[in-house]
């Protein structure tokens, strides 16, 4: 069974190569969900020769997900554990890159 995977800023510079590191990588990805801001929202992207449309909420997504990359800032970090803990995942393994000096960890129940 492959992983469900989203990528939140989808759209931006690191959102990106966090993109093409996922389509160059091993990974078995089953599915993989794209996020960005409203502005983005229903536009498509290229992952693997499929488009894949860009959606702009999270938390509904949460349950069905088995990695989530971010890469916005501290303050999503922080909603994004709130809506963790909130949608019960105790599987979901949420990998986190900062173009600034912020830092969160983030851990899994």
């Amino acid at each position: 069974m492959g992983y469900t995977v989203a990528v939140v800023g989808a759209t931006g510079a690191v959102g990106a190569q966090m993109i093409k590191m996922l389509e160059e990588s091993t990974l078995p990805i089953e599915k993989i969900r794209l996020l960005a801001s409203a502005r983005s929202a229903g536009k498509t992207l290229k992952f693997k020769d499929q488009d894949i449309t860009i959606e702009k909420r999270l938390k509904q997504l949460l349950k069905e997900l088995t990695l989530l990359f971010l890469s916005r800032w501290f303050d999503i970090c922080k909603d994004t554990h709130l809506m963790q803990l909130k949608a019960g995942c105790s599987e979901l393994i949420i990998l986190l890159t900062f173009r600034q000096k912020s830092r969160c960890t983030i851990g899994c129940s």
